[in-house]
């Protein structure tokens, strides 16, 4: 009988191991699901704010410039920044900041700096160049800009937000 108290204790104690370890694998299944369901939440809305701002983007009456400042491009333009710089989208992502803004690149670094330490800018009376034609180059310059460094962001972005109007028209 000893033997098969020991075999009932050992084969109650192994039950009750399996159902704790069952009932474990249950609870971290349930937080993975629930972390799962968050993730996806906020995916969907992430791509709701891409979305909307893509949007934003797209239809500013302003023109405005997505810039890396640090490498010298233009990594994205709105339909306005390109009509008003006479420009293709292609065009104005093949150029420098340096080839917009041949006067003024020193400042517009500096500009960018001060961002990224205070997390917001502004900035007037800054010089850049359109295309208007093959031949033919003419001077606008940038009454209004704005800037942000995005929360997260691996690459540092700075949104420029440009109301631009040609010196022609001033002069």
């Amino acid at each position: 009988m000893v033997g098969s108290d020991e075999r009932e204790r050992s084969e109650a104690a192994q039950r009750q191991a399996s159902d704790e370890l069952r009932q474990r694998v249950e609870e971290r299944a349930a937080d993975l699901r629930s972390v799962d369901e968050s993730l996806q939440r906020e995916a969907a809305q992430r791509q709701r704010s891409e979305e909307r701002f893509r949007n934003i983007f797209e239809y500013s009456n302003d023109a405005i410039l997505v810039l890396d400042p640090d490498h010298d491009e233009i990594l994205d333009a709105n339909p306005r920044a390109c009509r008003l710089l006479s420009y293709t989208r292609e065009e104005l992502g093949n150029l420098t900041l340096g080839a917009l803004f041949p006067e003024d690149l020193a400042r517009l670094q500096s500009f960018a700096l001060a961002v990224v330490e205070d997390g917001f800018g502004w900035m007037d009376e800054i010089s850049c160049q359109t295309l208007v034609s093959v031949a033919s180059v003419n001077e606008v310059e940038v009454v209004r800009s704005t800037s942000a460094k995005p929360a997260n962001s691996t690459r540092p972005l700075y949104t420029v937000a440009c109301a631009i109007r040609s010196m022609a028209a001033v002069a």
